[in-house]
């Protein structure tokens, strides 16, 4: 089941009840009626694939993207199959380091409010929960605004200089600071409903602060990843399609059980964009440039004035392909 059905299901077995909803659960109510308001995307795995290698570009092009956006959506869900992020996992190799005792969760998504003008906003962070149990929607939320610049807690500035995905850019000033400003453009703090969750399942304050830093934990690096996400949705050349998925035939089946009706959305796949033939085809490099071997460049952000767009993964170089033995072991 996807992610947003089970927020909507969780509702309906709340209220089926009959009782009071307790406070830490009325999350649950309030997700379901924005998510009803809400465009709906689904991610597949290409995409899922596509905005992982956006979050490895060089920071200071998202940067200069994220000065001229502006999102046209007062409201969206986006979500995708965690699987379809294992490319992350793979570039950074044997060094990616998992919280031990903590399954990966199948599906993760966020809802996204925008104010008026599309420089502002809230993003809502929500994952399945593998053992089965309700949705967890996170009690933290990104409060964004490109026009200003918020300062960060050391102890997440730290983790974030701590991070893999900074490594590339340890040695280069300029993409270092652009990295670390791209998260100065948010502030992570309680929403209203996670104040009364927290106060609902903790009750002290050296609790209550425990569990901050755990959520924290879980959202905080990802801002990187919406924007790349929302950028992926925004190019001024398309590189996805969407295709409407109706569900009202399968919803009538389930009303008569009176069971949650499932939510119509649209389903977000990769093609090939009639600019990547023409990307694809390459001049061999001169020797003024670093490497002037044969080799696969990556999908990468690209930006001119108030544009951005996709470009797609293409061969560079001239040469004949290097072959890469590789042992398995049985």
């Amino acid at each position: 089941m996807y992610l947003m059905d089970e927020i909507v299901q969780c509702d309906a077995r709340l209220a089926a009840t009959g009782k009071p909803v307790p406070p830490s659960l009325r999350v649950y109510a309030e997700m379901a009626e924005r998510l009803k308001l809400a465009p709906r995307y689904l991610l597949d795995s290409k995409s899922a694939h596509a905005s992982c290698e956006l979050t490895f570009g060089r920071p200071k092009i998202m940067l200069d993207s994220l000065a001229t956006l502006k999102l046209r959506y007062p409201v969206l869900w986006c979500e995708w199959e965690e699987a379809g992020r294992q490319v992350l996992r793979d570039k950074l190799g044997d060094a990616y380091e998992g919280i031990p005792g903590r399954r990966s969760p199948t599906r993760c998504g966020f809802l996204l409010d925008v104010e008026e003008g599309g420089r502002r906003g809230l993003v809502t962070w929500c994952w399945s929960e593998p053992s089965g149990n309700f949705p967890n929607i996170s009690p933290i939320g990104c409060y964004f605004d490109l026009d200003n610049r918020f300062k960060q807690g050391a102890t997440l500035v730290d983790a974030l200089k701590r991070s893999r995905l900074i490594n590339p850019w340890i040695n280069n000033p300029v993409q270092e600071a652009a990295f670390l400003e791209i998260w100065e453009t948010s502030e992570h703090r309680p929403t209203p409903a996670g104040m009364e969750f927290l106060y609902a399942v903790s009750s002290t304050r050296r609790s209550i602060a425990s569990a901050l830093e755990n959520f924290y934990c879980d959202v905080y690096g990802e801002y990187i990843n919406f924007w790349a996400v929302m950028l992926l949705l925004t190019a001024a050349r398309p590189v996805v399609e969407y295709i409407s998925v109706d569900r009202s035939k399968i919803n009538k089946a389930r009303i008569k059980k009176r069971q949650a009706p499932l939510l119509d959305h649209h389903a977000v796949t990769m093609h090939l964009v009639k600019h990547s033939k023409r990307e694809l085809e390459r001049g061999p490099l001169d020797f003024t440039r670093k490497s002037p071997h044969i080799h696969l460049v990556s999908r990468y952000l690209n930006h001119r004035n108030d544009k951005h767009w996709i470009v797609e993964p293409f061969v560079r170089g001239s040469g004949e392909p290097v072959p890469k033995h590789i042992h398995v072991r049985g």
